[in-house]
């Protein structure tokens, strides 16, 4: 029954990813139009990066039409540092000012991963995280560190922490402990982890604050590519 829950869900949301594609497009090419009037400028540049996020809503819709057909996301070889940074300039505009963003990842991480996946992770942990912030006053801060044949990504803030129940019972569909919370941005976290045999963790820190920790699969990287990047042996 629960099998059949979940494909029923799967089709409503592929179906609603292909309607969801054709005014993102259109709305995509009115602003590569706009950023081509403008020029160089500050407009066009901020133009650009929401082209790129416009783009990436697109590849992420069409992966949820791909999962909906069992095809999954093809694994890339991603420099964990420059992702973050460029998710980061971007997550930017979505949170309040004051709000601090931080990263402290070493530069010649790389590991194969769906990069789409990761970087829809990494979206629904930074909201999360700077929502549980009250007011402007507040760190958001990503991390990873190599630790044998794994990376652990984590994600920490400076709020209150998770409820008790969350850390006791696990992370459940539609169940948040926020007002106004859906639920479901930990839920998609923990199925992209299971894709990809990852490690979902969460805790709090002391004196307060909240971290989750992904302990994502990462071979050893032992050679250099022409273009400068780690590949895996």
């Amino acid at each position: 029954a629960r099998s059949e829950r979940l494909a029923a869900v799967g089709a409503v949301s592929a179906g609603l990813a292909h309607e969801l594609r054709n005014p993102l497009a259109g709305i995509q090419m009115a602003c590569i139009k706009l950023q081509r009037a403008l020029g160089d400028s500050d407009q066009s540049e901020r133009l650009q990066a929401v082209v790129a996020e416009l783009k990436r809503l697109n590849r992420l819709l069409g992966d949820r039409v791909d999962a909906a057909r069992h095809a999954p996301e093809p694994l890339t070889a991603v420099n964990l540092k420059g992702t973050v940074e460029e998710f980061l300039s971007l997550v930017r505009y979505q949170v309040p000012e004051g709000l601090r963003l931080t990263a402290q990842i070493p530069d010649d991480l790389v590991c194969r991963l769906p990069e789409g996946g990761l970087r829809q992770a990494l979206l629904n942990l930074t909201l999360n995280a700077a929502q549980s912030i009250d007011g402007n006053d507040g760190e958001v801060t990503i991390d990873a560190v190599r630790d044998g044949q794994s990376v652990v990504l984590s994600v920490t803030d400076t709020g209150p922490g998770f409820p008790p129940e969350l850390l006791t019972v696990g992370v459940r569909p539609f169940a948040s402990g926020r007002i106004g919370g859906t639920g479901l941005g930990l839920a998609m976290v923990r199925r992209f982890t299971e894709d990809i045999n990852a490690e979902l963790v969460l805790s709090n820190r002391e004196p307060q604050g909240a971290r989750v920790a992904l302990r994502l699969p990462c071979p050893e990287a032992t050679c250099t590519g022409p273009d400068g990047v780690r590949r895996d042996a």
